[in-house]
């Protein structure tokens, strides 16, 4: 088991948790909702399965799995990366997720089993999430990274942040309109919330 462990290490680093990380969990605990509780954190596995392979195959060094209000979420060390394989591993999590949902729809339309379609939702939603431009969801990232490439860093920082308000915006737009009708679903809002209150700009 030591052994094992230290594999583990080795290939993950360190497991960090906010205390923040406990909130999702249990507001669906609360709820009795062990059956979404469970299809989203195979679905959030499936997301960073996506980001793992992707640093692995371009060089990144894993330092730590962080647990926070939102899910996992993988800090590396990308020093000696190229902003193409920064992109590559910033988009790998989303088209994993995207991928995977493809596969739940096609599982439950062949087999009629219905988690595999409430698997293949959560999956295309979180995909479809994280492919927003605002950082620091990974299509932030990927858009900061081509903007570096084509541009400089300074600029890709204010494209980025601009980007980043402008989503957050119509989010909240979005939100607010969601939440007043039946049967007002606050998520939307919620997200455009985190998304305002998020500093991308912390360093690990």
């Amino acid at each position: 088991m030591p052994r094992f462990s230290a594999r583990l290490r080795g290939a993950f680093g360190k497991v960090k948790a906010t205390p923040l990380a406990a909130v999702l969990p249990c507001a669906m605990i609360l709820t009795d909702s062990w059956y979404l509780l469970l299809l989203t954190v195979f679905a959030a596995l499936a997301h960073e399965l996506g980001h793992y392979i992707a640093l692995r195959v371009c060089g990144g060094r894993i330092r730590a799995v962080k647990l926070g209000l939102l899910g996992a979420s993988l800090e590396y060390d990308g020093g000696g990366m190229s902003y193409g394989a920064e992109i590559a591993a910033a988009a790998s999590g989303p088209l994993f997720s995207l991928a995977f949902a493809a596969a739940g729809a096609l599982a439950a339309t062949t087999s009629g089993w219905l988690p595999a379609l409430h698997f293949a939702g959560l999956s295309a939603i979180l995909g479809l999430f994280n492919l927003l431009p605002a950082y620091p969801l990974d299509g932030g990232h990927a858009v900061y990274s081509a903007c570096a490439y084509f541009l400089d860093p300074y600029k890709a920082e204010r494209i980025s942040f601009a980007l980043r308000c402008a989503v957050t915006a119509a989010a909240a737009l979005l939100g607010l309109r969601i939440v007043s009708v039946p049967p007002h679903n606050p998520t939307m809002l919620i997200c455009a919330m985190l998304l305002l209150i998020w500093n991308p700009y912390k360093k690990a």
